[in-house]
């Protein structure tokens, strides 16, 4: 039987910038697995032009909008352990930050 925790959780991470103009947010989890539904991007410093995008192993889960945006809904995404999900922001200004916070639930195998 798979059941998830009855509270969502959330976490924050932080990225700055490089040279090249790129942030990249890395998100591993530990344990037991995640059922992300939701992430929240922000860069309020973005320029026009610049892209955001939320990625599984790679793979491209949805484009977002680089300064802010939230990725929600169905179907959540089970993130497992070891497993990475990226939130990749390009073509920004160097030195700025990105934030993003995930919002997940445990998901528990018994």
């Amino acid at each position: 039987m798979v059941t998830t925790s009855e509270v969502p959780q959330d976490r924050t991470f932080v990225a700055t910038v490089d040279a090249a103009g790129a942030a990249t947010i890395t998100v591993l989890t530990w344990g037991k697995p995640w059922l992300v539904s939701q992430v929240s991007t922000e860069m309020p410093t973005a320029p026009t032009g610049a892209v955001c995008a939320l990625r599984k192993r790679g793979n491209l889960i949805t484009p977002m909008i680089a300064a802010g945006d939230a990725a929600g809904g169905d179907p959540p995404v089970t993130l497992y352990p070891g497993e990475p999900m990226t939130i990749e922001w390009t073509a920004c200004t160097p030195g700025d930050q990105g934030k993003a916070t995930v919002i997940y639930q445990l998901v528990e195998y018994g």
